[in-house]
């Protein structure tokens, strides 16, 4: 007698009912022992429901399950991360190749390599393109087979991800050694900035090197007291390579969001004074004043003035560390609070901040000369926040410009209006950096919408749907702050939002910071105030090779020292501007 078991639902499909041949039996696992009836033919059908059976075997455990989906979706997204590069690095170079035209030998040879690099680029994309197939096709596997609660062999799966691990790392290798020889090979030409790979030896391999200063041949004429050619002699740090930590220090990227994770939480972010200014359209300015905790070199009484970037205010890591250092060194800090930006202050108008506005700072610097009469100031700027300071200095009036010593700018955009066009480039990240910036405006929004949003859709100036929709800051101007600060066209705003226009105007000492690696802030937007710093006397432009945004994190090994280059550099250059203006009386 035959006995024939079924294993599943094709094998019940093989053996039919209705075949002559076979009669089915249906019994449990404990009764595969029993000979309950006998077929046609002398043959033995046993369906087995092998579901009671697999439950007494060894299923895939939890940790197992995460274990294996972490590694296939990390894999899967650095293969995404390497066709995205790869793609990118074949479109520069497709451009590049086509727009020499060159015909010289040592062209022709750079042509001839930059092509077997794109060769090369092109199979590993195709490469990395079925590695991405297979790793989610894997990963849509694994969630069913654990949903179903399906045997799951670990020893057979272990083994083919062990091998597809295997052959991946051999071709990885492969290619690394293949664009290396390409990178060494073409080492010597400026093509090789334009990869990425390219980039990153250069990143991480670069050397230190002091800051760019772009100044006129005429500064040594002092305006006033103050030149600006003797303030920034007298700042050390100019004359120091600005170390950045090794290896991760050298990338904009990181330094740019390094703040956000390496702050310093261990510092009280507490204020001296919460200071409060009422405008004609009921907006209630609001800034924080912080007194120094020690004496000052010079023991002048001098207030720095601090703007902070989009949507920052006093309690912003950047902005808590630089004011902590200069109280130190014996300085007292106002610190003005973009309205909507502070989690516990309600706003009283129809409005937030706006990246050209300086209505806010203009009531907290009046305010600000009210309470001290007898102290110099110094406007810095961050970011948004030093687009709105140099617009502030730009329009200074003579009695108003006795009342600051000098001002300084860090890694603003300058036009406006170029900067919305580079602002929507995928180079660099910038669309990315974009769409974060734009979805932190909105949730301000959204945190003030009884006020700030409500009203203007009640009067129709805004639709509302439009605003929440916005995926960059082009669309969230367009659709709110152009309406609601009054003006015709996104065009008409951003013209008068940028501060290039105002930069001519300055007449008091002023120096403009940005970092070579700033992912938001290009070269074509700071050459533009580097070419006005050529010409003007009493100003100057300071370039440094890192730094990102705001970031400016030194050190000599991984860990950043606690105090950034910006933090040293204002208190140097508060000290040499204090003491130039000074030694004149």
């Amino acid at each position: 007698m035959k006995m024939v078991p079924v294993f599943s639902t094709d094998d019940t499909h093989k053996l039919d009912n209705n075949n002559e041949c076979y009669e089915t039996v249906h019994l449990n696992e404990t009764e595969l022992d029993k000979k309950s009836s006998f077929l046609k033919n002398d043959l033995f059908n046993i369906k087995v429901n092998m579901d009671s059976i697999d439950n007494n075997c060894p299923k895939m455990l939890n940790w197992e399950f995460y274990t294996y989906i972490f590694f296939m979706i990390y894999s899967a997204i650095c293969s995404l991360l390497f066709l995205s590069f790869t793609f990118s690095n074949i479109n520069t170079l497709s451009c590049l190749v086509e727009s020499s035209t060159d015909t010289s030998n040592e062209i022709a040879y750079e042509k001839t390599i930059l092509m077997i690099y794109q060769v090369t680029l092109t199979l590993y994309g195709i490469i990395s393109i079925v590695s991405i197939i297979y790793l989610f096709t894997e990963i849509f596997v694994l969630i069913r087979q654990y949903i179903k609660g399906q045997n799951f062999s670990l020893s057979k799966n272990k083994l083919k991800y062990k091998n597809w691990l295997k052959n991946m790392n051999f071709v990885f290798l492969f290619f690394v050694g293949v664009v290396s020889a390409i990178i060494y090979l073409m080492k010597n030409y400026n093509i090789y900035h334009h990869v990425s790979i390219g980039k990153f030896i250069s990143m991480t391999h670069s050397s230190s090197s002091k800051p760019l200063i772009t100044i006129s041949d005429n500064s040594k004429e002092s305006h006033g007291s103050v030149s600006i050619q003797e303030v920034l002699q007298n700042c050390p740090i100019l004359n120091e390579k600005y170390i950045a930590p090794l290896l991760w220090g050298k990338n904009g990227h990181i330094q740019t969001g390094a703040y956000g994770i390496l702050g310093h939480p261990e510092l009280q972010r507490t204020y001296n004074e919460r200071c409060f200014v009422v405008l004609e359209d009921k907006t209630t300015v609001v800034y924080d004043i912080f007194e120094p905790i020690s004496k000052s070199s010079h023991e002048k009484n001098i207030t720095l003035a601090l703007c902070p970037g989009i949507a920052n205010n006093s309690e912003s890591n950047y902005i808590r560390t630089c004011v902590h250092y200069a109280q130190q060194h014996g300085y007292r800090i106002a610190v003005l609070n973009h309205l909507g930006s502070l989690k516990d202050v309600e706003l009283t108008s129809n409005r937030i901040f706006c990246y050209g506005g300086t209505k806010e700072l203009k009531a907290m610097m009046y305010d600000l000369f009210k309470k001290y009469p007898e102290s110099k100031f110094i406007n810095i700027g961050f970011s948004m926040g030093g687009n709105i300071t140099t617009r502030w200095i730009g329009k200074l009036t003579e009695e108003v410009s006795g009342k600051i010593i000098c001002g300084m700018s860090i890694n603003q955009g300058y036009c406006a209006v170029k900067s919305s066009i580079l602002f929507h480039d995928w180079e660099n990240g910038r669309r990315l950096y974009n769409y974060i910036i734009t979805e932190k405006v909105k949730q301000i929004l959204w945190k003030h919408y009884d006020k700030a949003v409500a009203p203007h859709v009640k009067s129709g100036l805004i639709d509302e749907s439009k605003i929440w929709a916005a995926s960059s800051n082009v669309i969230l101007d367009e659709q709110y702050h152009r309406r609601v600060y009054g003006f015709k066209s996104v065009d008409d705003f951003y013209e008068w939002c940028g501060s290039i226009n105002s930069i001519p105007n300055i007449k008091i000492p002023m120096v403009f910071v940005n970092a070579e690696d700033d992912p938001i802030v290009p070269e074509q937007l700071y050459s533009l105030v580097q070419n006005i710093c050529r010409r003007k006397n009493n100003l100057a432009h300071v370039l440094t090779k890192h730094g990102g945004h705001l970031g400016f994190l030194e050190g000599k090994s991984l860990k950043p020292n606690s105090v950034t280059w910006i933090d040293r550099f204002i208190v140097q250059y508060a000290d040499a501007a204090v003491a130039a203006y000074y030694s004149q009386y």
